[in-house]
C-alpha cells in the first residue's frame, strides 16, 4: 500500500511530522515554518521536505504541483486567548488568531482526506476568540456558515480616571487620535511609570532617558493645539511641566501624579486606535469606566462551521488528549481536532491512551540513564560520547536512546544566586517553598510567581507540561542544575538522534513548542486506520 502524503503548517521543530513518520505509513511532503531556528531543526532531520516559510498567502496550487498530492494536512496554528485580566498592556487584540483561518483557508484548498489541527486545551473555550471586522462583513462568511456572533466587552479605562469630559472627549474618535503619542514618547513614559512606588528606580529611569525626556516634552507641547481634546491637552501641558521640574529637585509627587492620569488615558487612545486601525466593528460603552464593545465569534465554532459543511463534508471529532495516557512521561494536555472527508458511516474518533495513573512513565524513565552524562553549557561544545546501552525492551529508554553521542545536553550556566536556591529545593518543590530571603531581587511580585518556577523535578512521576524550561528554572530531580535541552527533548518524546539547532534559548523554546513525538504518532495510527477504511 502506498504511504499516505502529508503537508505540516506551523511544523516548528518537527514533533507532529516525526510521529506521523514513526507510524512508517506517511511521507511529509512539505512544511512551513517561519521561524529560523526551527526552520534550521527541521530542515536538518527531514533534509528531503520541501519547505515554505510563511503560511499567509501561500500558493496551495504550487505546493500541489511539487507535492503532486495531499492526503492529510497537519499542525498546530498559534491561538491567544481573549482575557481582560492577563492581556498584555501593550496590545488589545492579538491577532495570531488569524493564522488558524490560514490553516482552515489551507484545508479548504488542498481539500486532503483528512486533518489534524493541535493546539492549546482551551481552544474550545469561549476565550478563544475572532473579532467581527469589515473584512467579515464584505465576505458574508459569519452569515454563509451560520456562524454565531456574541458581544463580547474589553475594558479600555477604569472608572477611576473616567469622566464627563473625557466621555465627552470620545465622542469625536478623529480629535482623539491626534493625542495619540508616539511609539517611542510612550513607551518610554510607561517605563518610568512602572516605578512609581520606587523611588530608586523611578531616578535612575528617569536619569537613564534623560534627553530622551527632553524630546518628548517637546512631543507633548505639540499635543496642546486645539486639534487635542481639552482634557487631554491640559495634562500634557502639566505632564511636561513637571518632566522638567523633577530633573532641578528630584521630587517626584507630582509628576507621578500626572503619569498615573497621562499613561491609562494615553493607552486607551492607542486601543482604540488599534480597534480602528484593524478594523474591528466597536462601539464605545461608558457605563463602568470605559468599554469597547466589540462582537466576536468562537476559533472553535468558526473552523468546526466551515469543515463540515456541504462544501467541504469533513466529519469531525474533537477533545483533549493528555500525552502521558499515550506514553510520555509528562502530563501534557492539548485539544485536537481532526476531520476526515467524505467519511460516510466511519466512526471519527479520536486515539485513547493505553496508560493510566497506575503506569504512567516517570521522569526518571525518560532521563535516568542521562545522569552520569557530563552536561555542557555552550550550544558550541562538542557532544558527549556515550554507549547505546541495551534497555529493556519496550522501556522508553530503549526508545529515545538510539544514538551513540548525546547531543543538546546543554543547561543554563546557573548564577551563584539561583544554585542557592537549586540546593535548599526538594523533588516537588517550587520557588514558593523558598525561604523569604531567597526570593528577595526576583519577581515584581513574588506571590504571584507561578508554580511552575524554580521547580524541582521529581523522579518517580511524570512531569508538568514541558514549556520553555529555561525561562522557567526547572531543576533537575537529583542534580543541583537546571534541566538540559536534551533532558527537555526526552521529556518530549524526542529521541537522541533529533537534534536541535540554533541559539540555546531558541532550543529550549523549540522544544518547549513541539508535539511529543509519541502522541503525534498515536494521532496519525489513528488517521490511517480511518483512512484505511475508506479504500
Amino acid at each position: 500500500m502506498d504511504k499516505y502524503s502529508a503537508v505540516d503548517l506551523f511544523a516548528g521543530a518537527g514533533g507532529l511530522s516525526l510521529g506521523f513518520l514513526q507510524t512508517e505509513k506517511y511521507t511529509v511532503e512539505a512544511f512551513v515554518e517561519n521561524n529560523v531556528f526551527a526552520r534550521e531543526t527541521y530542515i536538518k532531520n527531514h533534509p528531503n521536505v520541501d519547505d515554505y516559510e510563511n503560511v499567509i498567502g501561500l500558493d496551495y496550487s504550487q505546493l500541489l504541483k511539487n507535492a503532486k498530492k495531499i492526503d492529510v494536512v497537519i499542525g498546530g496554528p498559534p491561538c491567544q486567548g481573549f482575557s481582560n485580566a492577563n492581556r498584555q498592556r501593550n496590545q488589545l487584540i492579538n491577532m495570531n488568531n488569524q493564522l488558524v483561518k490560514e490553516y482552515v483557508r489551507a484545508v479548504c484548498e488542498l481539500k486532503p482526506k483528512a486533518f489534524v489541527m493541535e493546539n492549546v486545551k482551551m481552544l474550545k473555550s469561549d476565550v478563544h476568540v475572532f473579532y467581527y471586522t469589515d473584512d467579515d462583513a464584505e465576505s458574508g462568511i459569519i452569515d454563509k456558515y451560520s456562524i454565531e456572533l456574541n458581544d463580547i466587552f474589553l475594558d479600555l479605562l477604569a472608572e477611576k480616571y473616567c469622566s464627563a469630559e473625557l466621555f465627552d472627549a470620545c465622542t469625536d474618535l478623529e480629535l482623539l487620535m491626534n493625542s495619540k503619542l508616539s511609539d517611542k514618547s510612550f513607551t518610554i513614559l510607561n517605563n518610568l511609570h512602572r516605578y512609581i512606588k520606587n523611588q530608586d528606580k523611578f531616578k535612575k529611569t528617569y536619569l537613564k532617558y534623560s534627553k530622551e525626556l527632553k524630546a518628548i516634552c517637546d512631543d507633548l507641547k505639540s499635543n496642546t493645539e486645539p486639534s487635542v481634546p481639552e482634557i487631554i491637552r491640559r495634562n500634557y501641558s502639566q505632564l511636561s511641566k513637571e518632566i522638567k521640574k523633577y530633573g532641578e529637585t528630584f521630587d517626584s509627587e507630582n509628576l507621578i501624579s500626572e503619569l498615573t492620569m497621562a499613561i491609562p488615558i494615553q493607552q486607551m487612545v492607542r486601543n482604540i486606535a488599534e480597534l480602528t486601525d484593524k478594523k474591528i466593528h466597536f462601539e464605545l460603552d461608558f457605563s463602568k469606566g470605559m468599554k469597547a464593545k466589540v462582537k466576536s465569534y468562537s476559533v472553535s465554532d468558526y473552523i468546526k462551521k466551515i469543515l463540515s459543511s456541504p462544501e467541504y463534508n469533513y466529519k469531525i471529532a474533537e477533545g483533549v488528549l493528555n500525552a502521558a495516557e499515550f506514553g510520555a512521561p509528562q502530563k501534557r494536555q492539548r485539544f485536537v481536532l481532526i476531520g476526515v472527508k467524505d467519511a460516510g458511516d466511519i466512526d471519527v474518533t479520536l486515539p485513547k491512551g493505553t496508560f493510566t495513573k497506575d503506569n504512567f512513565r516517570t521522569v526518571k524513565d525518560a532521563i535516568g540513564d542521562l545522569e552520569s552524562v557530563p552536561v555542557h553549557y555552550d550550544v558550541k561544545d562538542s557532544p558527549a560520547a556515550v554507549e547505546i546501552i541495551k534497555h529493556k525492551i519496550g522501556s522508553l529508554q530503549a526508545d529515545l536512546r538510539d544514538f551513540n553521542t548525546i547531543n543538546n545536553h546543554i543547561t543554563t550556566n546557573t548564577r551563584e544566586v539561583a544554585l542557592k536556591r537549586f540546593s535548599v529545593l526538594k523533588q516537588g518543590q517550587n520557588f514558593h517553598d523558598l525561604n523569604p530571603e531567597l526570593k528577595e531581587n526576583t519577581y515584581t511580585d513574588t506571590a504571584r510567581t507561578q508554580n511552575t518556577i524554580y521547580q524541582r523535578l521529581k523522579y518517580d512521576e511524570p512531569s508538568g507540561t514541558v514549556l520553555n524550561v529555561r525561562k522557567s528554572m526547572w531543576i533537575h530531580p537529583t542534580i543541583d542544575r537546571a534541566i538540559s535541552i536534551r533532558e527537555a527533548a526526552r521529556l518530549q518524546t524526542f529521541p537522541d538522534s533529533y537534534i536541535f539547532y540554533g541559539k540555546k534559548d531558541a532550543q529550549y523554546q523549540q522544544i518547549g513548542n513541539a508535539v511529543p513525538p509519541i502522541l503525534g504518532k498515536a494521532i496519525a495510527e489513528k488517521i490511517a486506520e480511518m483512512l484505511e477504511k475508506l479504500e
